[in-house]
């Protein structure tokens, strides 16, 4: 999903993935902020997929991750989403292990957003539902 990058790199690099796999579909669209951008990729993606997983092009995902995290999932019938710690790296080399607390998740975002989600949970919720870009 393009948010309107104008880095041609990315665009050409977009494209080379579009065509290692004719299931790869890419999408350009108008920045519109995160948020934004993530519902409207949902909306365009298969209908009959089970999960979504937002995955920014600064994320680096363990070889393994899918799997674990669908198998917890189909596991655990009653949870919407699975994620992981994370671990920054680049300038900031730090791991953030934050266990689930929906209290403080009323007021801090603590979840990661590369976390493996059930597509018909987000959209009941509405998605993110957010238009603002600087969220």
């Amino acid at each position: 999903m393009d948010d309107g990058s104008t880095d041609e790199d990315s665009l050409n690099y977009l494209q080379q993935i579009k065509n290692m796999d004719p299931r790869i579909k890419v999408f350009h669209k108008e920045n519109s902020g995160q948020a934004d951008t993530r519902d409207y990729g949902v909306h365009l993606s298969n209908p009959n997929s089970k999960y979504i997983l937002f995955l920014d092009d600064d994320d680096i995902i363990d070889d393994t991750y899918l799997e674990c995290a669908y198998w917890t999932l189909e596991t655990n019938k009653g949870a919407s989403w699975a994620y992981t710690d994370i671990v920054h790296f680049g300038e900031l080399e730090a791991l953030a292990a934050a266990r689930f607390d929906p209290e403080m998740e009323k007021r801090v975002n603590n979840i990661v957003v590369t976390a493996l989600i059930r597509k018909q949970d987000f959209l009941q919720v509405g998605g993110f539902a957010l238009k603002e870009k600087g969220i």
